[in-house]
């Protein structure tokens, strides 16, 4: 069976989801002037700088309360009725990059003011406002991660539209960041012998994986999934033989030239380095699984040189091999690919101490394409986006089981 005819037979299975575009923001009634508009906002910042002023002289009189709700007021006030939700998000947002304390308690204040139906219109206004380095640094503040919650949440309220869900993406409370190095686009590096052997291995895993998820999606062979156990199919343990066969595959070539590196970042606040290690190293299925992976076979923990297998149900599906290494002492673990995995790579991940009560995780990955094949195929793949979603998502698992 060869990888056309599998994604063929699987593109039948799925039939593509209509998406209706999101109506645009509503206005009010009439917008206000440039005139109203710079006068009414001068009043608000002068009214909520005497209002802190006081607070910052006395211990006495105006409370913070009062505060965040003079300007939410204001706030409400300025627009409602005058403009559109954008600007309400807008200003939401210059207001927290600039002081993220107030923004976290404006905007706790706000929302409840507004219509139901305007508030997820007023959380993408502020999260389109600010750039990824913006989302990034306002999550290094307790503050900064409270806000950015609030707004996620309001995002994926009810009713959730293509645009909602990509800006929710955006934005990461732990201030996931990654920058990947050169060459940013895929490069294949071996002789003609090693790439074809390569390009070889990922075809029969890849026909593999395939011949055991059509049975499981297709609609005639449903109801025998109680005499056969689709989701098992083949055994862990012919899993287990194929993987020991398998060799690991390092990166070939120089950094920089050949080979690709990117070093991913994320914070883990209310956890130590040697809880957040023992988290990733004992709950594989939770962190991979954020990430759309299942691992095969099936363990409750990560064991020095243990080989797994990644199973990705997407379109085209796949299978990962990868070998384990651990360093406790170092709290580090390392993923080596092995052979038939679409990149030949090493991933690192260092948990240490970040001085504010919380864990700095880096992930220090080296990679490239391991044949031919994946060269031309990355774009229509989408290989390296997937993997930085992966990640991402595997990140952002390890901080909510530290911050819920």
């Amino acid at each position: 069976m060869s990888i056309i005819s599998i994604s063929h037979a699987l593109h039948k299975l799925y039939k593509p989801q209509e998406h209706k575009p999101k109506p645009p923001p509503r206005p009010c009634r009439r917008p206000p002037s440039t005139v109203e508009r710079n006068s009414q906002i001068g009043e608000m910042s002068m009214r909520a700088g005497l209002l802190q002023a006081r607070i910052e002289r006395t211990n006495k009189g105006i409370s913070a309360g009062e505060v965040r709700a003079t300007t939410a007021d204001q706030i409400g006030r300025l627009y409602c009725g005058k403009a559109t939700t954008d600007d309400v998000g807008k200003e939401l947002a210059e207001l927290s990059v600039n002081n993220p304390a107030q923004g976290r308690a404006t905007i706790e204040a706000t929302m409840p003011r507004l219509a139901e139906a305007d508030r997820d219109e007023v959380a993408q206004s502020f999260t389109q406002r600010l750039s990824d380095k913006q989302l990034q640094k306002l999550a290094t503040t307790p503050d900064g991660r409270a806000l950015l919650q609030r707004v996620k949440q309001e995002l994926l309220a009810g009713k959730v539209h293509d645009d909602e869900r990509h800006d929710a993406d955006r934005i990461q409370p732990n201030g996931f960041s990654f920058e990947v190095g050169e060459p940013r686009s895929l490069q294949a590096a071996g002789n003609a012998q090693q790439l074809a052997a390569q390009a070889g291995q990922m075809i029969a895993l890849t026909d593999m994986v395939a011949s055991t998820l059509i049975p499981k999606l297709h609609p005639s062979v449903r109801l025998m999934s109680k005499l056969h156990p689709w989701d098992h199919l083949p055994l862990d343990a012919l899993v287990s033989t194929q993987l020991n066969a398998l060799s690991t595959n390092p990166p070939i070539g120089v950094d920089g030239k050949e080979v690709t590196t990117t070093i991913y970042t994320s914070t883990i606040p209310n956890a130590t380095p040697q809880e957040a290690y023992d988290y990733f190293v004992n709950n594989p299925g939770e962190w991979f699984g954020a990430g759309g992976l299942k691992v095969r076979p099936e363990t409750d923990a990560l064991k020095d040189g243990g080989r797994y297998m990644l199973e990705d149900a997407g379109v085209p599906p796949a299978w990962l091999p990868i070998e384990v290494r651990l360093n406790p002492q170092a709290h580090q673990v390392t993923i080596n690919t092995l052979d038939g995995h679409p990149l030949r790579g090493e991933q690192t991940f260092t948990f240490t101490d970040n001085g504010q009560d919380g864990v700095t995780l880096t992930q220090d990955a080296r990679f490239q394409a391991s044949s031919g094949l994946v060269v031309l195929g990355q774009r229509r793949l989408g290989v390296l986006d997937k993997q930085h979603e992966v990640w991402r998502d595997g990140h952002r698992r390890v901080y909510e089981h530290f911050n819920p």
